[in-house]
């Protein structure tokens, strides 16, 4: 409710690649020395399932304590996600997060990260964001974070099952949130497209926010709202 005090987590889903839109800096922590855990090299295969600990995370309404983190760029819940060619939402049966939904094979180069945490500094950190991007007061209980650092696309090697030439090209990523009913879902303008990195909805090139915890994906500015059905 506006103006009262909301407890609640966050997902924190970065992806770095080499042509950064924000500067590494700027990320939240990551990496072994912030007490990540690394997902295993694959190409499109997943974490093991991870199990929250302080919680659970609430996505179109349904509460879920299990999560899957992809190297393909994706956060999903019930199953892992190991389709290699991004697909346009909705789409039924699968329950995911999209930050960055391409085909991507980290046996080669880059490292996929994540952790949960109640670290103070990563809270306060997150508070701050969250307050300045929605303009309400939120305290976060826990934060988990999710970083694809410099991963590479599919080896060249293998088949171009999402289109590509020689490991080049291909179809672009897809970025947002779907339900997993064929109904509810959220496209982030510029996705299955090329500039994904240099749009917003918060003014910070490559930067977007959103409230998933209801029946739709809400950004912190309305007028960026698109294709999401009730």
């Amino acid at each position: 409710m506006e103006g009262r005090s909301k407890k609640t987590i966050i997902f924190l889903l970065s992806f770095v690649t080499c042509l950064l839109a924000i500067p590494r800096e700027e990320f939240y922590s990551f990496g072994q020395n912030s007490g990540d855990t690394t997902v295993p090299s694959n190409d499109d295969g997943s974490s093991e399932q991870i199990t929250l600990q302080f919680g659970s995370f609430s996505y179109f309404e349904k509460q879920y304590t299990n999560l899957f983190v992809n190297p393909n760029g994706v956060i999903s819940f019930d199953a892992a996600v190991s389709t290699v060619t991004p697909q346009s939402f909705p789409l039924s049966g699968l329950f995911l997060i999209a930050p960055y939904w391409a085909d991507v094979d980290t046996n080669g180069t880059g490292t996929v990260y994540y952790r949960e945490t109640r670290d103070n500094d990563v809270l306060r950190q997150a508070r701050n964001d969250i307050m300045t991007f929605f303009s309400r007061r939120f305290l976060p209980i826990f934060v988990f974070i999710a970083t694809w650092d410099r991963v590479g696309h599919t080896d060249r090697t293998k088949e171009d099952a999402s289109g590509s030439t020689n490991g080049f090209g291909g179809t672009p990523a897809q970025v947002g949130f779907n339900a997993g009913d064929g109904k509810r879902f959220f496209s982030v303008p510029g996705s299955l497209i090329m500039n994904i990195d240099s749009t917003t909805n918060v003014n910070i090139p490559g930067v977007w926010t959103f409230q998933v915890n209801g029946d739709i994906a809400r950004c912190s500015d309305p007028e960026d709202m698109e294709n999401s059905k009730p």
